[in-house]
């Protein structure tokens, strides 16, 4: 052979500062992903927070008068929420207590069952939507009451920066307030479960011990769950997100372990 040609074709010596250099940039775009992964959760972490206070803000009017609307829009504004997403916020909350929460039940694949909450001014866009994405994962829109039996409808009150010094206190003035359950979930952060018509006193309860709620919701717990294969939960998930990204769609709950 030519000496070129056998140059050419001879095994290539990766050398530890060649391999260096060549891993350098997957490294660095590694880095780069995990860094704007965290960010993009960070972001969504502020963004959810301040959806839930506005709404819960919203119950005392949407005024200028109102000092918590104020104080969250002032909030959202420190954060650097964007004003397109507060005004859609504002605007879905006040559909909400204007009549346009729907509930939608459906099951999807190995039989787990699902609970949609959604706020919407068109139900005929808004249901054909969903049968369409739990079509799309071989599962259902089902009727109403196919499922619901299998969920219990409760209260939940969410707290954040609890001291860890206060976090007994806090526990104790809960279960004292008529809180059915109460649920560390890290990092200062709780959430009280009781009957949706004691939200109101609980709260109250709880914030004359000195903590101040966070927000507050109606939702739908499952009684019980269902163990799950990797593989079915990977298909499960991808039902919940294309669900989650219907516009209408405000929660998803199920019954999947």
């Amino acid at each position: 052979l030519a000496p070129q040609l056998a140059k050419a074709l001879a095994p290539r010596l990766i050398t530890p500062a060649v391999f260096q250099r060549s891993m350098a940039g997957h490294s660095k775009w590694h880095n780069i992903r995990h860094k704007k992964g965290i960010e993009d959760a960070k972001k969504t972490k502020i963004m959810s927070m301040i959806g839930k206070q506005l709404k819960a803000a919203l119950e005392f009017g949407n005024s200028p008068t109102n000092s918590h609307l104020q104080n969250v829009l002032l909030k959202a504004k420190e954060l650097n929420v964007s004003k397109e997403f507060i005004d859609r916020s504002i605007a879905r909350a006040l559909s909400a207590k204007s009549g346009g929460l729907t509930r939608y039940e459906g099951t999807g694949p190995c039989g787990i069952s699902f609970m949609i909450t959604c706020i919407t001014d068109n139900k005929a866009r808004t249901a054909p939507n969903l049968r369409h994405v739990f079509t799309k994962h071989g599962g259902h829109l089902s009727t109403t009451n196919s499922v619901a039996f299998r969920f219990n409808k409760v209260g939940q009150i969410d707290y954040s920066g609890i001291d860890a010094s206060k976090q007994e206190a806090f526990t104790d003035a809960a279960i004292t307030a008529g809180a059915d359950d109460v649920t560390d979930n890290g990092e200062g952060s709780f959430t009280l479960t009781c009957a949706p018509d004691q939200i109101a006193s609980v709260r109250t309860a709880v914030k004359e011990g000195g903590f101040e709620a966070e927000s507050h919701d109606i939702v739908y717990l499952p009684t019980s769950t269902v163990e799950l294969a990797e593989e079915d939960r990977e298909r499960i998930l991808a039902l919940i997100n294309d669900l989650e990204a219907i516009e209408d769609v405000e929660d998803v709950t199920h019954d999947a372990a």
